[in-house]
């Protein structure tokens, strides 16, 4: 099963009133998916797992690439309101993180997949009169910190 069908077998839009943190926006999932996949990067970074980490990279990877398949630009905030050159720049990390271990392209990475997320559950939660917090990790939550 591909990322994007996983996406839509998980019920992220809360058909069956699950994952409701997703109910509006399987872009949020995406966004998930893929900053779960660059922690999983960190880990294998820091035990020097190079098969781990090309891996996580390749996950992280489809992740995005869905996530900018599903985005609709217009209606969510974004570093430089531009998606193109989000997109751009996290491919680009992950050949840096891939080819240099480079720990600072994968904690880039994360934050800005972290504004993305929470820019469209922020504007989720106002259209839909309030969302529940993903609780997932994040650039400042304990678990990234300790990575």
């Amino acid at each position: 099963m591909s990322l994007a069908e996983a996406a839509h077998h998980e019920d992220p839009h809360g058909i069956n009133g699950t994952n409701t943190q997703y109910r509006a926006s399987g872009a949020a999932y995406f966004c998930d998916r893929a900053i779960n996949a660059l922690g999983q990067v960190l880990k294998a970074i820091a035990f020097n797992d190079v098969a781990g980490r090309c891996t996580a990279v390749g996950e992280a990877t489809e992740a995005t690439t869905c996530l900018f398949l599903e985005l609709d630009a217009d209606l969510v905030e974004m570093p430089a309101r531009e998606p193109g050159r989000s997109y751009e720049a996290l491919l680009r990390s992950f050949v840096r993180i891939n080819l240099h271990n480079d720990v600072v392209a994968t904690g880039e990475a994360i934050g800005i997949l972290g504004r993305l997320r929470d820019g469209m559950l922020r504007r989720d939660g106002a259209h839909l009169g309030g969302l529940p917090n993903a609780g997932l990790a994040t650039p400042t939550s304990p678990i990234m910190r300790t990575l």
